[in-house]
């Protein structure tokens, strides 16, 4: 009731005056939990709760499994779920994909098992229980995707792709559910010897679904990079999988810069499309870079703007999905690669967060990243994004952490205002970017602990200690490098600890033996 009362009067504010959006907090949330990994691949918002997913890995083992974690809009963990295949295979979810809240107030998501090899859906009740995992093993694959997933009237539709024992290459499949996961249909979509898929699945009415993707051919079929095309595609299918409509767009060679394929599309106010993705661009000594943009469609597919951000500095540039904003802009995430003039290293990549408004002006960018990058080596990256009724930002992701040893990843959430400032009163410019402390380089130990736990790093921080209900027991500020935590009257259990300096957090799992 006070966090619903709260966001009532900041939105009240803000309608009142603009100058109070600034001055909302923002952060970088980083999550280091027991084991060597834990990623973000998608989020989305019911009323002020974040529903987050993604993979952690087993701390006992080499295994990753599903991870679900109810946070409140300030990046506090309320409750988590953690799920692992019981024949010891990997659950793999890609970035980006999306998350449904299904009609009975459980979420379902799709992804493939690793070893096995097969796609497969995952439905949770509304707190994260596992209700089933349905596989659909294929033998006469190489290799499979499952990317997105939407409900029906009777079920669930799915999409993903099959790489092709006869030449090696995708073709898009699509697959039709009962509510309880039974299988009831598969159609298949492609041509031989080209990639074929369609990532992209969206409800545009009842039993009327639209799949957006492309047909390409890859640098691996051509000597000359420019002779790579794409093709741009749609089409419209029932519940029972009969295509009803498809659309082809015109073929775009990446000589001088080739449009990227329609990966997924998000419906407008005024009935037409905006999507995130890149541009392709082939340099003189024939390398592959791309540069992220954000593109609006009419109702046939026709473009209508298209803003790029950044350069074509990397082949990793790119947009992996957006959000619509409450002033009628739109919010795209993905990942960008920095080269600083001068830089001794020659760049770094960081996590970027964009703003376009209704016409496609671009409005701000931003970079950010968790690590010096002349210290330690990582890959910071978001596939998800909302925006708060106060137009704020929160988005999603993961840093995958390569050198020095061991290898980690960490989730990570940043929160800006909708100027794209982390702190108040910032004057966000186009490309601005944030170095942000070595948070994640803290330690805490022992852990599991007994008695008491030490939290040591870098200048001046402040931490707390929650339980799992998100409930704060321990508050101690103004700390030099080093704090002590007596855990004597501790209940045996699970407890998040949460390391805070100015913008930056991380956020540590501890045990209370």
């Amino acid at each position: 009731m006070f966090l619903a009362m709260r966001i009532f009067i900041i939105i009240f504010i803000f309608l009142s005056t603009a100058s109070v959006v600034k001055s909302q907090d923002g952060y970088l949330q980083s999550y280091d939990f027991l084991g060597r990994g834990l990623g973000f691949d998608n989020l989305l918002l019911k009323e002020d709760t974040l529903i987050v997913y993604g993979n952690v890995q087993n701390p006992e083992s080499a295994q990753w499994g599903l991870y679900f974690a109810k946070l409140d809009t300030m990046g506090n963990i309320l409750s988590e779920q953690t799920h692992y295949d019981s024949l010891g295979d990997t659950y793999l979810f890609d970035n980006g994909y999306k998350m449904i809240n299904t009609s009975d107030d459980g979420f379902a998501i799709v992804g493939q098992l690793f070893l096995r090899n097969h796609p497969i859906l995952v439905k949770l009740d509304q707190n994260g229980q596992l209700e089933f995992v349905r596989e659909y093993p294929d033998d006469t694959v190489l290799n499979i995707r499952h990317w997105n997933v939407v409900e029906t009237i009777s079920g669930y539709i799915s999409t993903g792709v099959k790489q092709q024992l006869t030449d090696g290459y995708w073709d898009a499949f699509i697959m039709g559910t009962d509510k309880a996961g039974n299988k009831l249909w598969e159609t298949s979509y492609g041509m031989f010897g080209v990639w074929d898929q369609f990532p992209g699945i969206v409800e545009i009415a009842q039993d009327d679904f639209l799949l957006t993707g492309s047909t390409c051919i890859s640098s691996s079929q051509v000597e000359n990079k420019e002779d790579m095309w794409c093709i741009p595609k749609a089409i419209k299918i029932d519940s029972t999988g009969i295509i009803t409509w498809e659309w082809e767009g015109e073929i775009s060679y990446f000589t001088g810069g080739s449009i990227a394929s329609l990966r997924q599309v998000f419906p407008t106010m005024d009935q037409n499309w905006v999507n995130p993705g890149s541009i392709a661009i082939v340099t003189a000594d024939n390398e592959l870079k791309y540069q992220a943009q954000i593109m609006k469609r009419d109702a046939a597919f026709n473009i209508l703007w298209n803003t790029p951000f950044g350069q074509p500095t990397s082949n990793r540039n790119r947009f992996t999905t957006l959000a619509p904003a409450p002033d009628g802009g739109w919010v795209a995430v993905g990942e960008y690669v920095n080269r600083p003039e001068g830089d001794p290293l020659g760049g770094y990549q960081a996590a970027m967060i964009a703003k376009v408004n209704a016409d496609g002006d671009s409005l701000w960018s931003r970079t950010d990243t968790l690590f010096d990058h002349t210290m330690i080596a990582s890959r910071p990256y978001l596939g998800g994004v909302v925006v708060l009724p106060s137009g704020s930002i929160i988005a999603c992701g993961r840093v995958d952490k390569t050198f020095p040893d061991p290898a980690k990843s960490y989730g990570i959430l940043i929160k800006v205002d909708r100027e794209g400032c982390m702190e108040p009163n910032c004057n966000p410019i186009t490309n601005s970017t944030n170095l942000t402390p070595l948070i994640a380089s803290f330690k805490v130990f022992p852990n599991p602990a007994q008695d008491r736990i030490l939290v040591r790093g870098e200048g001046r921080f402040d931490l707390q200690i929650m339980d799992q209900n998100g409930r704060l027991i321990v508050s101690v500020n103004d700390l030099w490098e080093e704090g002590e935590v007596d855990l004597a009257d501790f209940a045996a259990g699970t407890y998040f600890l949460q390391v805070q300096q100015g913008s930056a957090r991380l956020t540590k799992k501890i045990l209370k033996q």
